[in-house]
């Protein structure tokens, strides 16, 4: 019977032996590792005219991830700082496979050795006073829907928030001060603390006297006002 290439079962233990019981690492992190090489198998059973499941661990040359990652910037449109972040991926990936298969050393050496792009960092840029006081004239505070959407442009506009960090904030994550503890990227925390009108805004679209702690602070459906909810230290 005929042995599977060793680059599959090398899949496998990355996300589960590797990623997973190793370095712990977050559910953002497999779901980028995962998009990468699913992107990277898919361009390469393209250029090798094979179905998945017959590429070999042979066929994964320098030439080959060089041409994906141009494929990435001309065809699907991705930034110089998202080619780089699949290239980091990529490297993790063939640095597992070489651990358990230094009998292909040679080639993937090669392919670890290739560098990022470089490229000029665009400076962060910001909403001025004006312009920002004119978005948050535009929602009608008259309504639960308008209140709420006043109340999470002015938390990201006071805490700087990622839309990833406000999405899975929950009533426990507002703390006495007033301020907000904000789960970020890797597991990071920090604290920030919340203006007097931010926490008026955020009680406001609130329709009722109780929260779950464990119930999202902005929602679709708005929820219930938060019982006993600290605007002093």
């Amino acid at each position: 019977m005929k042995q599977p290439d060793p680059v599959f079962d090398a899949v496998e233990s990355f996300f589960v032996d590797y990623l997973q019981r190793a370095r712990g690492c977050t559910r953002c992190t497999l779901t980028s590792y995962r998009d990468t090489l699913r992107l990277f198998l898919d361009y390469a059973a393209q250029s090798k005219k094979v179905p998945v499941d017959q590429l070999r661990l042979a066929d994964f040359e320098t030439n080959l991830v060089l041409a994906f990652l141009e494929h990435l910037e001309s065809k699907r449109h991705n930034s110089v700082a998202t080619r780089n972040c699949r290239l980091a991926a990529l490297h993790s990936f063939f640095a597992h496979v070489l651990r358990g298969h230094p009998d292909h050393a040679g080639h993937l050496a090669r392919i670890l050795a290739l560098p990022p792009k470089r490229h000029a960092a665009s400076p962060p840029r910001y909403l001025d006073p004006p312009v920002m006081q004119s978005l948050l004239r535009n929602p009608d505070r008259q309504s639960l829907t308008g209140r709420r959407d006043y109340a999470l442009l002015l938390f990201l506009y006071n805490t700087g928030a990622r839309v990833s960090e406000v999405t899975i904030l929950r009533h426990k994550d507002l703390l006495p001060g007033p301020a907000v503890n904000l789960h970020g990227k890797g597991g990071k925390e920090r604290v920030c603390p919340l203006w007097p009108e931010t926490i008026a805004a955020i009680i406001s679209q609130l329709p009722s006297n109780k929260a779950d702690p464990e119930q999202p602070v902005f929602r679709n459906v708005p929820a219930a006002k938060p019982n006993g909810f600290k605007t002093g230290g």
